[in-house]
């Protein structure tokens, strides 16, 4: 059996009522001024009218527009509320929000949008990364979409009133975010390592040199451009245990680009050495990029026990001739000890096992 073909004309319910000529009779009947279908319906009385017509005073619309606001901050404050609640009962929701939190201050964009509403965005080209970052607000209750631009780089974007809930744990300086007290003397270490975990994910990096067969120079790098918040996160870190030195990486600079000239302001870099520092890292912050984690886990393992206990005898010829060359390569070369050690007594005030045990003898 042949279907039929409804469209257009063959349609029965089609009629002429979509003509200009009605459309001009319905936009007049909309105004009171003519019947719409010979008066039978469609038609408004004065006072349907005067509900539907705008207000035309600057007071009428004052009224409605505080009326407005005053809703929107009560749905507002409400689920601020509810937020402050839920971090403060629920661990998971408080370590999804410290991950977010991290991110501000390095690959992330966090500012007013308009007079009352936040906007949050991300990008990066590691999927893995912004996706992890949806999930976490999705914890929070607001489904972010992970979206890719033709050029390759993968994009979240937010926006609510209730983000200015996150402003507590933040401060800025010179334009730029850091973190606010809040932040820095919280007893919650779970909290604290989402916020270096996600911080270590936009800006950190795991490094290591292969000669011969060997590992040299392992180490984690933090980069960023302000120098307070680096001070800030070595802070963190000293409340798991784990020592770490700010560098000077790249001074201030003007390069051309095409036909422009560009300032760039310093970089300074974190740096955690030694594998008591990169262990505790390891299990105590860790990343949340697989990619890095692995390659921190093959760091960690590519180091050899050592049974070798280093006399005081030794301390002191290292600490000696450090003096005179001043170069932690030369007196490992000349004293047979490896250089990431002599680095560690010389610079970083780290006293071998034998040391300590006779500086407490001394004490005693």
């Amino acid at each position: 059996m042949k279907r039929k073909n409804f469209k257009d004309k063959n349609n029965p319910f089609y009629g002429e009522k979509h003509t200009n000529k009605s459309k001009r009779k319905i936009v007049l009947s909309h105004q009171g001024q003519v019947p719409w279908n010979k008066g039978k319906t469609g038609v408004y009385t004065e006072e349907t009218l005067s509900k539907m017509r705008k207000p035309k005073t600057d007071e009428h619309k004052k009224k409605i527009s505080r009326a407005r606001l005053r809703k929107f901050e009560k749905i507002t404050g409400g689920k601020i509320r509810k937020f402050e609640k839920d971090i403060s009962e629920n661990t998971k929701i408080k370590i999804a929000f410290g991950e977010i939190l991290g991110t501000i201050p390095s690959d992330a964009c966090f500012k007013k949008k308009d007079k009352r509403l936040y906007n949050y965005f991300l990008g990066s080209i590691d999927r893995e990364f912004v996706k992890r970052l949806s999930n976490n607000f999705a914890r929070l209750g607001i489904r972010a979409r992970v979206l890719r631009r033709s050029s390759g780089l993968w994009y979240m974007q937010v926006c609510r009133r209730w983000l200015k809930a996150f402003l507590p744990y933040l401060e800025k300086k010179n334009n730029k975010w850091i973190f606010s007290n809040r932040v820095l003397d919280s007893s919650d270490k779970e909290f604290k390592a989402a916020i270096i975990r996600s911080f270590s994910d936009a800006d950190g990096t795991v490094t290591y040199t292969i000669k011969n067969g060997k590992y040299y120079s392992r180490h984690i790098s933090i980069y960023n451009s302000v120098r307070e918040l680096l001070l800030q996160i070595k802070g963190i870190l000293y409340s798991f245990g784990i020592l770490s030195r700010i560098y000077l990486n790249r001074n201030e600079r003007k390069d051309k680009i095409g036909n422009q000239f560009f300032e760039f302001s310093a970089t300074y870099s974190l740096s955690i050495t030694n594998y008591k520092n990169l262990k505790l890292f390891y299990d105590s912050v860790s990343f949340g990029i697989t990619r890095k984690m692995r390659k921190l886990k093959k760091l960690i393992c590519s180091y050899k026990c050592i049974e070798r206990q280093y006399a005081v005898e030794d301390y002191r010829k290292a600490l000696f001739l450090y003096k005179r060359v001043e170069n932690c390569r030369e007196v490992s070369r000349r004293l047979n000890i490896p250089p990431q050690t002599v680095q560690n007594w010389v610079l970083h005030n780290v006293k071998p096992r034998l040391v300590k045990i006779h500086l407490k003898e001394k004490v005693i």
